[in-house]
């Protein structure tokens, strides 16, 4: 009788070790379950983490190279406008002398009073007009420059008009044209240049 709260009691023992062994070995299983899942979701954070950084590489080269690309038209497109504009300056520049030239004798070889020279500021006339139209993208769209060269060509036209072909003595008319019309034109259009080109910043 008293060897059976003995038994009791081991079994009691027994049954307690192999719940502690059971529930060890359960804890065991979930933690390293659980350490599995821990590390497979930093893996597959790492990875993704990796793809994102591996896009915001791809895409800030792309955006690089754009931006170069971009530069680089713009530059070309400024180069090119610098260009045309100074170029449209300078043929305007050369009738407005040539002009001036048959008004008053500015130089010691100058020709004053011949209607070649007149005739020849025609024809520098027209190249100019040429020459603005094939690059008039290049001008601002509010570019004052096309609608000047129509002023222009009616100021030769009308020093022409007012040409003698043996004149002796300049007409004060004629003088008037390069001082009140051609001159200010040049002016204005030096303006309008500067301005596109920033040149006064």
């Amino acid at each position: 009788m008293t060897l059976e709260p003995v038994y009791i009691a081991a079994c009691a023992s027994t049954a307690a070790a192999l719940i502690a062994l059971f529930g060890a070995v359960f804890t065991q299983r979930k933690t390293a379950e659980a350490a599995a899942q821990a590390r497979s979701a930093n893996e597959e954070l790492a990875f993704r983490l990796k793809q994102i950084e591996e896009h915001q590489q791809s895409s800030l080269v792309k955006f690089q190279t754009e931006l170069e690309r971009m530069t680089h038209v713009v530059n070309l497109n400024h180069s090119k406008r610098v260009e045309v504009l100074t170029e449209a300056y300078a043929k305007l520049a050369d009738i407005k002398i040539k002009l001036e030239s048959y008004v008053v004798p500015m130089f010691i070889d100058s020709e004053t009073k011949q209607l070649e020279t007149l005739v020849e500021s025609s024809r520098q006339f027209e190249e100019l007009y040429k020459f603005c139209s094939r690059n008039a993208l290049f001008f601002n769209e509010k570019s004052n420059i096309m609608g000047a060269l129509g002023d222009l060509m009616g100021h030769i036209n009308r020093m022409r008009n007012m040409a003698e072909k043996d004149q002796k003595e300049v007409k004060p008319e004629q003088a008037r044209v390069v001082i009140k019309g051609v001159s200010p034109l040049l002016s204005t259009i030096a303006k309008e240049v500067r301005r596109d080109l920033k040149l006064d910043l």
